[in-house]
């Protein structure tokens, strides 16, 4: 889902986070989860972040696209949502919103 904020043909960063343990290579999970078409050496390591859990999360991010050219998204067992941030916002994961105020922060610091 985008938000009403996000214009048309903003560029949108992808991020994602893959769990360490899952032995998944980041593009294959994110086709899996949303459709997006990725090249694996277009992902960047953004950070790396252990959960309460103890699960290792290496969070990455990809080039950016054009909202138009995002495949529609449908949900799945995993991924009930797509959202277009535009700022940090309270998430259901609390070190995902750390993740995504760093994100913001980083990029305005460019």
């Amino acid at each position: 889902m985008a938000s009403s904020r996000a214009k048309a043909n903003w560029p949108c960063q992808v991020a994602l986070s893959i769990s360490a343990n899952r032995g998944k290579k980041p593009a294959r999970e994110v086709m899996e989860e949303t459709g997006l078409a990725l090249v694996p050496d277009e992902i960047r390591e953004f950070c790396v972040r252990s959960a309460p859990d103890g699960t290792l999360l290496i969070f990455g991010l990809a080039q950016s696209r054009r909202l138009p050219t995002l495949p529609p998204f449908v949900p799945n067992e995993e991924v009930t949502e797509r959202v277009i941030l535009t700022a940090p916002v309270e998430m259901a994961f609390s070190l995902h919103a750390e993740i995504v105020t760093a994100f913001f922060a980083d990029r305005h610091s460019l």
